[in-house]
């Protein structure tokens, strides 16, 4: 993330440098600018094991030729304002150890996305989440939007899906 600052064709963003690299469960919190201002987190080990323990990854295909995810822009305010709620929703929600609320914030976040940069989540992925992980689950999200992985909240194990380990 952080060798690829705005202005960059290849957009990979500053918090996925900061998932690879700081230990435990992060909340970043941007004022405008690339990397965040102010960074929450916890490494508590029983909310590290609950995550790890609910959050399944499922693979995707790639994203596909071409894929521009910032063609089309609604940066709106009533937008972004969701997707910040939806993110204060998750953080409280895996910190009360919460299945439920984390299903619903996740979700939340990936349809404000949708809402904000419309070609984030190629159609074929959003008729995916729908039909295979938001009727069955707590709720689901992409790991990169538009390829990756689906990552679903569950208590229970999901056929085929690969493991997450938070490191505390």
């Amino acid at each position: 993330g952080a060798e690829n600052p705005p202005g960059k064709e290849y957009i990979s963003g500053s918090q996925d440098h900061i998932g690879l690299l700081f230990p435990g469960i992060n909340r970043l919190y941007y004022n405008g600018d690339y990397w965040p201002e102010k960074i929450d987190s916890t490494i508590d080990p029983e909310i590290c094991n609950w995550l790890s323990n609910v959050l399944h990854l499922i693979p995707l295909e790639p994203r596909p030729q071409g894929y521009d995810p910032l063609k089309i822009m609604h940066l709106e305010k009533p937008f972004i304002k969701e997707l910040g709620e939806s993110g204060n929703r998750c953080w409280k929600s895996i910190l009360k150890k919460d299945i439920v609320g984390l299903g619903r914030s996740v979700t939340d976040t990936i349809l404000s996305w949708k809402k904000i940069l419309p070609l984030t989540v190629p159609d074929y992925v959003m008729d995916e989440l729908e039909t295979k992980y938001f009727p069955d689950y707590p709720g689901a999200i992409t790991s990169g939007s538009g390829g990756g992985y689906v990552i679903v909240v569950s208590e229970k194990p999901i056929e085929g899906a690969v493991r997450v380990k938070v490191r505390c």
